[in-house]
């Protein structure tokens, strides 16, 4: 269990800070379109992306038939827009399943 806790920490720590470019190039340079992708996580009913943005993390949601709901959002953007999946990715955490990588976005039960 310590060991998904602190991996959780390192993707979130890579996820905040991580994706920054320190290149002299101005963020207008390039286009969004090429952004690469961190990770795709499909709920019941979206689809997020996160993209690497040149001053942190940009989340794109799309509904599971295509219809865009936002793009490039920044985390303090999809927290007023999207507080819904915002609260999902902020308490969700990756595992290393034996058969298959999973996310959690439960609660966790204290003793």
């Amino acid at each position: 269990m310590r060991k998904i806790t602190i991996l959780i920490l390192f993707w979130l720590i890579f996820i905040s800070f991580g994706c920054t470019n320190q290149s002299a190039l101005a963020p207008t340079q390039e286009p969004k379109s090429k952004l690469p992708a961190i990770v795709h996580i499909k709920t019941k009913n979206e689809v997020v992306t996160i993209l690497c943005g040149q001053t942190g993390p940009l989340y794109n949601v799309t509904t599971k038939d295509g219809k865009i709901l936002a793009q490039y959002l920044s985390e303090k953007q999809l927290q007023k827009n999207l507080p819904g999946i915002y609260r999902l990715l902020k308490t969700s955490y990756a595992d290393n399943h034996p058969n298959n990588a999973f996310i959690w976005a439960g609660s966790i039960s204290q003793h």
